[in-house]
């Protein structure tokens, strides 16, 4: 039995949350999505105050980006991969430690890929801290 992930989504497009979501439920049963959030601020306040697996993070939104929300939370414990139509911002991704940069429109391999390698690094340290 695979363990449950727990993530949420911050994307100020909701047809975009709703589809990763739908691929999410078939391609990863076990990952289960805790919130879809349209603004950076709600989702930030619900990265600093439950726990959270996997964040699935938008790079342009309204008022901040997703890098900019990263830098908000230096010490972010969860596995990030974001889901974007911004190739140019990848490389600021990988400094800020993201797992995974899926571009949109969602690719399943990509969004496979990302979320396997986020999975196995969440495997890692619940292993380390049992």
């Amino acid at each position: 039995m695979l363990p449950e992930i727990t993530c949420i989504s911050i994307d100020d497009e909701q047809k975009a949350r709703d589809l990763l979501e739908r691929r999410l439920n078939i391609l990863f049963p076990n990952v289960k999505v805790q919130g879809k959030y349209t603004e950076w601020s709600k989702g930030l306040e619900v990265l600093r105050t439950q726990k959270v697996d996997l964040l699935f993070l938008d790079v342009s939104m309204p008022e901040k980006t997703g890098i900019d929300l990263l830098r908000l939370i230096p010490n972010i414990s969860c596995q990030v991969i974001f889901i974007t139509a911004h190739s140019e911002f990848a490389l600021e991704a990988i400094k800020l430690s993201a797992v995974g940069y899926v571009l949109k429109p969602i690719d399943d391999f990509e969004l496979s890929f990302a979320v396997n390698k986020a999975i196995e690094k969440i495997k890692n340290i619940n292993s380390n801290t049992t």
